[in-house]
């Protein structure tokens, strides 16, 4: 069979064959136009599969937006508001509340932030142990 396209452009031709593995225009066209129907399907499975995962980005991102404001509360709440700079600054004994009876730690426990432990730390670690 003889395929003739009087009108196409040599250069494109050639990109045609390079993309096609043919050595002949005419086969490079029988080949692209026998690919076509996959190569289409392809791009619409492709369109679908990337608007899912931009609307998982998408609910990821705004848990993740929630679950900072979450954390930015309980900082302030608890009075650790200066958490927010990242890092937690280096406590002095002479802040620290005194312990309460059966306390040896005083206000400072595994549920606090340690000196020096960034905010996404800390949370990691309250994740690990149950309480995030």
């Amino acid at each position: 069979m003889l395929i003739k396209i009087p009108d196409a452009d040599d250069a494109f031709v050639e990109k045609l064959k390079r993309q096609t593995g043919t050595s002949t225009g005419s086969k490079a066209y029988a080949k692209a136009a026998a690919e076509f129907d996959y190569l289409v399907k392809t791009v619409e499975w492709q369109k679908r599969e990337i608007a899912r995962l931009e609307e998982l980005v998408a609910v990821r991102d705004q848990t993740i937006k929630g679950a900072r404001s979450a954390a930015i509360l309980l900082l302030e709440a608890t009075g650790q508001g200066d958490l927010l700079g990242d890092l937690v600054p280096e406590s002095s004994p002479a802040r620290r509340r005194p312990a309460p009876a059966g306390d040896e730690v005083g206000t400072e426990s595994r549920l606090t932030p340690q000196a020096g432990e960034t905010m996404d730390h800390f949370l990691a670690r309250l994740n690990r142990q149950g309480r995030g």
